[in-house]
């Protein structure tokens, strides 16, 4: 699966979340995806949590799912697709009325009700370890990200 889109802005973390599900990774933190565009050429003005989450929300491409992850005990963002699917709970409803291709997993339905109040959510809980640079968590700790996770990154940046 080769995601292809108009300029790198609109597709890192279409690519980051569809290599990780490829190599048979569950998901990735959103400071994990907001850190790594930095590494992605032609990526002028990084997008905040917010930019990302919309963006996430709008897209016609990737049905992309929220949840928890009990190995490293936090939220994830990943690519809803094969058992995926099969996970309880419901996509976002834009303002409009359409139903967008984010979806909150049952196990994360405190984060809001609207796309509004889950960015504000996630921007709360996630923007200090961002500020901190502090991208990836590995053994439950935040902090920098790890060789491989840096060798993933450039591996999808080159794509």
């Amino acid at each position: 699966m080769k995601v292809v889109a108009s300029t790198i802005k609109d597709c890192y973390w279409k690519i980051l979340l569809t290599e990780w599900r490829l190599k048979g990774g569950d998901g990735l933190t959103i400071p994990f995806l907001i850190g790594a565009q930095k590494y992605f050429a032609n990526c002028e003005n990084p997008q905040e949590i917010k930019d990302l989450i919309v963006d996430i929300a709008t897209n016609k491409d990737l049905d992309v799912y929220i949840g928890y992850c009990m190995t490293i005990k936090e939220l994830i963002l990943g690519v809803r697709s094969g058992s995926k699917l099969n996970i309880a709970g419901n996509h976002v409803i834009l303002g409009n009325g359409t139903v967008s291709c984010f979806f909150l997993t049952k196990f994360v339905d405190d984060l809001g009700t609207c796309l509004s109040e889950i960015t504000n959510t996630l921007t709360e809980k996630y923007q200090p370890f961002i500020a901190a640079k502090q991208y990836s968590v590995n053994q439950t700790i935040w902090g920098s990200y790890t060789a491989d996770e840096l060798d993933f990154i450039q591996d999808c940046s080159n794509k």
